[in-house]
């Protein structure tokens, strides 16, 4: 903050407020600006008498409104002042989101894929198994209008009015943009919904299944096109899919990472996403499973009855 004076008080003090209904708080201790002279009479230009004062805060003050405070005048028995600025760092770094129960290490804010866009929702994920990904996508702006940005994109932290997911949105300069306010006990809200603070959703340690029922399959065998289809992997209950009597060797493809949205740019490209488990649920045991990139390929002797595979991802906010 730099304020460039007319005429300058001999005392001030800088007080913010969080929002209208919190009260002010002081920023910093109070400024003494005291005329000093020389052996001639003549004045000293120095940190406290010269015609700018530049404040720098010891962390950010995120604020709505901001008070300077001044006492006795130093000159004409008035104050003025010609300009203020405010200013602030680019602040770029890792949101740490604290400590999962059970899990060592801290949590950061990711976005899990290679391709983010909009609607792309934002995790929980370890911090340095995010960093040594390398992609960068923990790695967030704070911007001078409230919003957090994703870096290296056009995309800012906001959330679906309708499951209230915390996931990206365009940035804007617009009164209906997705500003974030912190608040006095350090949690954060997006402004205009200051009573729902954002929260991690513990109820289950890993995040949802990537596969939903729009997901393709590709299968390199079905036992019929209808009760054992390969579609029914993505369906609740008691379906399942098999393949045909008497091969040894069967392959099925998940095209999870093919993006399916109504107007995207990306829409039918494939992402890349950090899958940290895979859980298989058996109508009967394979003989050999291998994994690989994109595929999952069963061998074995016997008939194959698959019901339903979950790739897990790490948590929601």
């Amino acid at each position: 903050m730099q304020i460039r004076w007319r005429l300058a008080p001999t005392r001030f003090k800088i007080y913010f407020k969080l929002d209208a209904k919190s009260d002010w708080t002081p920023a910093k201790d109070a400024f003494n600006k005291v005329n000093v002279k020389d052996k001639n009479g003549n004045l000293i230009t120095s940190a406290n008498t010269a015609e700018y004062n530049t404040i720098y805060f010891n962390k950010p003050v995120f604020c709505k409104k901001l008070r300077i405070m001044m006492n006795e005048p130093t000159k004409k028995g008035s104050f003025s002042i010609h300009k203020v600025n405010f200013y602030t760092k680019r602040n770029t770094g890792i949101f740490k989101a604290g400590q999962m129960q059970g899990d060592k290490g801290d949590f950061c804010w990711y976005v899990n894929t290679d391709k983010p866009r909009e609607g792309s929702l934002l995790i929980v994920y370890s911090c340095i198994d995010a960093i040594i990904m390398g992609i960068g996508n923990e790695i967030f702006n704070m911007e001078t209008n409230s919003q957090i940005k994703l870096q290296n994109t056009k995309l800012c932290v906001g959330y679906s009015s309708k499951t209230k997911e915390v996931m990206l949105r365009p940035c804007g300069k617009e009164r209906s943009a997705f500003m974030i306010s912190v608040n006095k006990d350090g949690s954060m809200s997006f402004v205009g919904d200051e009573s729902n603070a954002l929260f991690i959703d513990n109820k289950d340690k890993t995040g949802p299944n990537l596969l939903n029922d729009k997901t393709e399959i590709i299968a390199s065998s079905e036992l019929d096109k209808n009760e054992h289809k390969k579609e029914n992997i993505l369906i609740k209950g008691n379906h399942y899919w098999s393949s045909a009597v008497g091969q040894k060797d069967v392959t099925i493809q998940f095209l999870f990472g093919k993006i399916d949205c109504k107007d995207c740019p990306e829409k039918g490209e494939y992402e890349s996403q950090k899958i940290d488990m895979i859980t298989i649920n058996w109508i009967h045991h394979q003989r050999n499973l291998e994994f690989s990139f994109g595929s999952l390929v069963i061998h074995g002797k016997v008939l194959e009855l698959f019901q339903i595979i979950h790739l897990k991802l790490p948590k929601y906010l």
